[in-house]
């Protein structure tokens, strides 16, 4: 699979290609491009030093992506309400509010 030298600052300011199979919807100039079912973020949001900068990669991904699976050792980054995301609780799998308390860890069945 191959990689993208894009920085989180060039993927807030718009730079994000569409995928190299994707081809526009229509003739039109504004065409949209299919979206990215998911997008993985291992171990890197919390070194987006500033919230302004955060909330523009949240939401240009948000553009780009159905589903945005973050995985970090610790609740940082804090994800506001508006920023282009919903949290998720996989328990009821349902929508659930950014401030929600809910459990965050996805467990592999044993079988």
């Amino acid at each position: 699979m191959p990689c993208s030298s894009l920085s989180f600052k060039d993927i807030a300011e718009g730079a994000l290609p569409p995928l190299s199979t994707d081809t526009p919807t229509t003739d039109s100039p504004t065409a949209t491009y299919p979206i990215v079912d998911l997008i993985i973020c291992s171990f890197a949001l919390h070194l987006v030093e500033s919230p302004s900068e955060l909330f523009s990669l949240l939401w240009e991904l948000s553009s780009k992506a159905r589903w945005l699976v973050i995985l970090a050792p610790h609740k940082k980054p804090e994800i506001k309400d508006g920023w282009g995301w919903s949290k998720w609780n996989v328990d009821t799998w349902e929508s659930t509010r950014m401030v929600d308390n809910v459990p965050e860890i996805l467990n592999d069945r044993c079988v």
